[in-house]
C-alpha cells in the first residue's frame, strides 16, 4: 500500500482540479469520490494488493477493488483528508479471527475517512450505491485499518437501509381501487433498486414489480437513478382490479398496497447460527385511503407497537380516521445487523405477531 500510494505525487494536480473552489470537507471527498467512480469502472476482480498503478488504472479507466479504493485513499490523502486502507474480508471468503495472525484471511480492501468525529466507510466499486453505503459483500464483522502509526481493529459499519412507501387509495363502491404510490429508497434498498432498474430496463422493472397482479400502470416517472448520492424515487398512478374484496353491502380492504409479509422467514423453532441482515434497516408504509361515498367504517384494525429487547427492532401499526379519511401508518425498523442465536426466539416472535398484524382489514358497509 505504501508503495503504492508515496509513488502516486502526479495525482495532485488531478485532486487540485477536481476540488478547486472547495472548502468543505464533505464536498471534496464526494467531488473526489465522484471523480472516482466516474472515471473507473469496476472490472468484477476482488483484491487486496493492485496490480497495475493508479496512472494504469486511470488511463485504462477500469480496475479491481484494491485499485480503486487505494486510489480513493490516495486522493482523499492529497485532499488533505484523513483518509486509510482497510483490509477486510468479504461474506463468501469467511469471517475473520482477529487473534490469529494470517494476511491469508483478507482478500479486499476498502476505505475509512474521518472528518471530525465523524467515520464513513466508503468503497468505490459499485456505481449504484451511495457514498456512504457499503456493499453486502464488504460487511463481515470486523477488519484491520492499516496504518503506519496505528493499525487497530475495526468493526465494518454501513448506514442505515430504508424504503418510504407513500400511498393515497380512493375506492369506488365495488371495491376499484385508484392509487398514486410513491416509493423512495437509500442506502442498501437504493442501490438494490437502481441496479435492478439499469439491468431490467423500465418496461421489464415495471413488469416484475406488479407480477401476477391484476394492476394497470397508467403512468410511472422515476427520479435519481443515475444520481447515487440521492434519494432514488418512483412514483405510480394504478388502478387494481384485485385488492379489495365485496361482499355484498361490505367492502374488505388490507391498508398495505406493498411491502406486506404474509410469510414469517424464520421457520425453524430453533437456529444454532447468527441471523445475518447485513444493515439495520427501516421499512415505512403509509396509506390514506378515501371511504368511498355511500359507505361507513364499519371495523378498524387497532393500533399497536411491538418491540423487540435491547432495541433490536420494533414495529409501529397505526390506524385513525379523520372525516372521510383513514390514515395509515407502519414501521418496521431493524436496529442490528446480527441477531445471535440467543435473540432467535424474539426475532421469531416478533415477526409472527407483525405479519399477523399486516394481515388484519379495513370494513367498510355500505350505509
Amino acid at each position: 500500500f505504501g508503495i503504492q500510494i508515496r509513488n502516486s505525487g502526479y495525482l495532485n494536480k488531478t485532486v487540485q482540479e477536481i476540488t478547486a473552489g472547495i472548502t468543505e470537507p464533505q464536498k471534496k471527498l464526494l467531488a473526489i469520490y465522484n471523480y472516482v467512480k466516474n472515471n473507473v469502472a469496476w472490472d468484477e476482480n476482488i483484491d487486496k494488493i493492485p496490480d497495475h498503478t493508479f496512472k494504469k488504472v486511470l488511463e485504462e479507466k477500469k480496475g479491481s477493488s484494491s485499485e480503486i479504493n487505494l486510489l480513493l485513499v490516495s486522493m482523499f490523502q492529497k485532499a488533505e483528508l484523513a483518509a486509510e486502507p482497510v483490509l477486510i474480508s468479504t461474506r463468501a471468503h469467511g469471517m475473520i479471527h482477529p487473534f490469529v495472525p494470517m494476511f491469508s484471511q483478507f482478500n479486499d480492501v476498502i476505505c475509512l475517512v474521518t472528518l471530525g468525529d465523524k467515520k464513513m466507510f466508503i468503497d468505490g466499486t459499485d456505481k449504484h450505491m451511495p457514498m456512504t453505503t457499503l456493499p453486502k459483500r464488504c460487511l463481515n464483522g470486523e477488519g484491520l485499518i492499516v496504518s503506519k502509526d496505528n493499525a487497530r481493529w475495526v468493526p465494518i459499519t454501513t448506514t442505515k437501509a430504508s424504503t418510504i412507501i407513500s400511498a393515497e387509495l380512493t375506492i369506488d363502491s365495488i371495491g376499484e381501487l385508484s392509487a398514486k404510490i410513491n416509493i423512495a429508497r437509500n442506502g442498501q434498498d437504493a442501490g438494490i433498486m437502481r441496479k435492478t432498474y439499469t439491468d431490467q430496463g423500465e418496461k421489464k422493472y415495471l413488469s416484475n414489480a406488479f407480477e401476477g397482479k391484476s394492476w394497470d400502470v397508467e403512468k410511472s416517472k422515476f427520479m435519481n437513478i443515475t444520481i447515487p448520492d440521492e434519494t432514488v424515487k418512483e412514483i405510480h398512478d394504478l388502478i387494481i382490479h384485485d385488492h379489495a374484496q365485496t361482499t355484498g353491502s361490505i367492502i374488505y380492504i388490507n391498508p398495505y398496497i406493498l411491502g406486506r409479509m404474509e410469510e414469517n422467514p424464520f421457520k425453524s423453532e430453533k437456529r444454532e447460527y447468527p441471523v445475518d441482515f447485513s444493515c439495520p434497516f427501516d421499512k415505512f408504509y403509509m396509506a390514506k385511503v378515501q371511504i368511498p361515498s355511500g359507505f361507513d367504517v364499519e371495523e378498524l384494525p387497532k393500533s399497536k407497537i411491538l418491540m423487540m429487547p435491547n432495541n433490536g427492532g420494533k414495529f409501529v401499526y397505526s390506524v385513525n380516521r379523520v372525516g372521510n379519511t383513514i390514515n395509515f401508518v407502519s414501521q418496521l425498523a431493524i436496529n442490528k445487523s446480527v441477531f445471535l442465536k440467543e435473540d432467535y426466539p424474539f426475532l421469531r416472535e416478533f415477526y409472527s405477531q407483525m405479519i399477523a398484524m399486516q394481515a388484519d382489514q379495513i370494513v367498510l358497509k355500505k350505509k
